[in-house]
């Protein structure tokens, strides 16, 4: 006991003092060195994630400047194609153009105003029976076969009814049976004013037309056109000649 507290305080042999001193530099040593390995590790560890930052950065870098090169590249083909635009695309020209259709446009409608002018020309002064007044004529025509029917019918009756009845009582059977033959005209008539309203309207135009389009630009009459339809097409012909001048 009392060698362990004079080893304490007065340090004891000196063998067991210098193998006790070498075994603790040997620990420290060794801390040492385990402590320079981790280092080395974490430098490593660092060192490969800013090759593989550098290498990303690099690999963006040049796609970066791929793509700005291709952009360029675009600009430039667009530049040119917008030159080549500008070059094509004929300004004073196309204002002629565009001038040219609204000047034959405006033709087109004069020459559609004339052609109804001549052909109300004709049918006042050369006698032409319009389309219109063939219809009427066609209504007149089938009131009166109407007419003549229901009054054929009245007759019948008349007859079939027998001696004895009384006036009284065939007034108001003669009256029923005409009205309804007279409402069965009037829905006649109307469902064939409603056809000839649809399929009426350009016919004699339309038919002048086809013969004029049909006709050679000379000075006789064609043998298919008449009198009347020669000096209205040559009516025509005279205005579509003071227009076009």
């Amino acid at each position: 006991m009392f060698q362990n507290i004079k080893r304490n305080l007065f340090g004891g042999d000196s063998a067991d003092t210098l193998a006790e001193a070498v075994k603790e530099q040997r620990r420290h040593i060794a801390r040492s060195l385990r402590a320079l390995d981790r280092q080395h590790q974490k430098a490593e560890a660092e060192q490969q994630k800013l090759l593989a930052q550098l290498k990303a950065q690099a690999v963006a870098g040049v796609q970066q400047q791929q793509a700005t090169q291709e952009l360029h590249r675009h600009f430039t083909g667009c530049a040119k194609l917008l030159s080549l635009a500008n070059k094509a695309a004929d300004l004073p020209t196309m204002q002629l153009a565009v001038k040219g259709f609204t000047r034959e446009s405006q033709k087109l409608g004069l020459l559609d105003e004339m052609l109804n002018e001549v052909l109300e020309d004709g049918t006042a002064h050369f006698g032409f029976r319009t389309w219109a007044a063939l219809q009427e004529d066609e209504e007149e025509t089938e009131e009166e076969i109407h007419q003549e029917l229901m009054e054929y019918a009245s007759i019948e009756i008349e007859r079939q009814l027998p001696v004895g009845c009384s006036s009284a009582r065939e007034a108001p059977l003669l009256g029923q049976v005409q009205q309804q033959q007279q409402q069965q005209v009037q829905q006649q008539q109307v469902q064939q004013q409603q056809r000839q309203q649809q399929q009426a309207g350009r016919k004699p135009k339309q038919s002048l037309l086809q013969k004029l389009s049909c006709t050679p630009r000379t000075g006789a009459r064609s043998p298919w056109l008449s009198k009347d339809e020669a000096a209205m097409a040559e009516q025509l012909e005279q205005r579509l000649g003071s227009l076009l001048r």
